[in-house]
């Protein structure tokens, strides 16, 4: 019963939400309390991609927020990746861009990695002090046995920062995924509605 719930799931999600086209923009929300940008019925865009994507967004003042009021400060919220293989292996084999504030006017861009062989994600960050009106550009490559390889870069201030993430072992991947929808947690959930605007680069 479950295995059917689960295929059932995976169906819906790829083929129930519209498709992201290169040289696309779109601007999400993710309204208060919620996880995810989208309604519970398209929860994330999930479409074949190639094994790079790219693409940029513009930071804004909605995507800060006061970690000690809301009681949120481990999580990195996600702002878009890849997944390998099934659409369902998200906190299994994943890489994703993310960002998170340690104070109202502290922003900073990172990265989320899932593995089938760790316990735990691998968490980095890239830039440090992101501010209202930067444009960040966004690379993430699988490389297979090389590993995850992330680049970022602020087009506003000129700033550049790049890391490659071992797989520890993990096998390589032909298939995946383009995970499109931001989401805020870890286990908080937004405390205001928050805005971010995407743009498609590579697919």
């Amino acid at each position: 019963m479950m295995k059917n719930f689960f295929f059932l799931l995976a169906f819906f999600l790829i083929v129930s939400c519209e498709k992201i086209q290169e040289g696309s923009c779109k601007v999400y929300e993710i309204l208060q309390g919620n996880h995810y940008s989208e309604s519970v019925s398209s929860e994330l865009i999930l479409q074949k991609c190639d094994s790079k994507i790219e693409f940029s967004f513009v930071v804004n003042q909605s995507m800060f927020y006061d970690p000690e009021v809301q009681g949120f400060k481990n999580g990195h919220n996600k702002i878009r990746g890849i997944v390998c293989n099934s659409a369902l292996n998200i906190p299994e084999y994943s890489a994703r861009i993310t960002w998170r504030c340690f104070s109202l006017s502290n922003l900073d861009i990172g990265f989320i990695v899932h593995l089938p062989t760790m316990e735990g994600p691998v968490l980095g960050f890239l830039l440090k002090n992101v501010n209202v009106d930067d444009e960040i550009y966004c690379l993430i490559e699988d490389k297979n046995k090389e590993g995850f390889y992330f680049y970022v870069e602020n087009l506003t201030h000129g700033e550049v920062s790049d890391t490659l993430i071992s797989k520890h072992g993990a096998g390589n991947v032909k298939s995946h995924k383009f995970i499109d929808s931001p989401y805020f947690g870890g286990d908080g959930r937004a405390s205001h509605d928050i805005y971010i605007k995407i743009c498609t680069i590579k697919i």
